[in-house]
């Protein structure tokens, strides 16, 4: 009886960890094809953001106010206002997409934005953290099941 609880709570164990490490992993893979990055704009200046897939655009800014942004081959749609940050589906018309950020203020702006593509890695990330999650709580519950059965 005894090796039939420790054999539970190995298996429970083992579940835990590899959920852990397939949860690693699909952070790994959805981070991989995440852009994000900081910048600092004085008034009057622009920075290019080069857009090749549809995907989202989100940003946060110093300022409470949407910032301008020019498109050039891109359509941005469903725009959408939470928490400070302001989100748009970024639609690439062709290979040269650009979004041009431009300082319209009288003060200089810090920007903190993320351009997040909507590609097979991300959806394969996203079933990976599921199934992570569930090979975890799985684990869990046959580990206790191992360690309080008589």
């Amino acid at each position: 009886m005894v090796s039939m609880r420790k054999n539970f709570v190995t298996i429970g164990i083992i579940l835990i960890i590899i959920g852990v490490v397939i949860f690693a992993s699909s952070m790994y893979i959805a981070t991989s094809s995440l852009h994000y990055n900081e910048i600092n704009l004085a008034p009057g200046q622009q920075y290019s953001l080069h857009v090749t897939n549809t995907g989202i655009f989100m940003y946060k800014s110093n300022i409470s106010y949407p910032v301008k942004l020019l498109q050039d081959n891109v359509t941005l749609t469903s725009s959408s206002y939470k928490s400070g940050y302001y989100s748009y589906v970024v639609e690439p018309s062709n290979a040269h997409a650009i979004i041009n950020i431009y300082n319209n203020y009288t003060v200089p702006l810090e920007i903190v934005y993320a351009n997040i593509p909507i590609s097979s890695s991300v959806v394969i990330s996203g079933l990976l953290v599921i199934i992570a999650i569930v090979l975890v709580i799985a684990g869990i519950v046959i580990a206790i099941y191992g360690a309080i059965k008589k």
